[in-house]
């Protein structure tokens, strides 16, 4: 799925399962930083589900599905 293979850093999200809302400004094989309008928060992939909008729109993504390294995520064949 081409909104699986990009990157995520920079784009706007929503964890839906805690209303945390901010910027994506960094990212590992298992967790966001989410830098929120106060501080920064670390989330977990595996367990939340994310409403990132990207350039194709606001999508939602399971973080299990995610849950690799950015580099890998983005060769990976979907």
């Amino acid at each position: 799925m081409r909104e699986y293979r990009q990157e995520f850093i920079g784009s706007l999200v929503k964890v839906e399962s805690t209303g945390i809302e901010g910027k994506i400004i960094d990212e590992t094989r298992s967790t966001f930083t989410i830098q929120t309008k106060d501080d920064e928060k670390r989330v977990e992939k595996n367990t939340h589900s994310f409403i990132i909008t990207t350039q194709h729109g606001k999508v939602k993504i399971p973080g299990d599905r995610i849950r690799m390294r950015p580099e890998d995520r983005i060769r990976h064949n979907w």
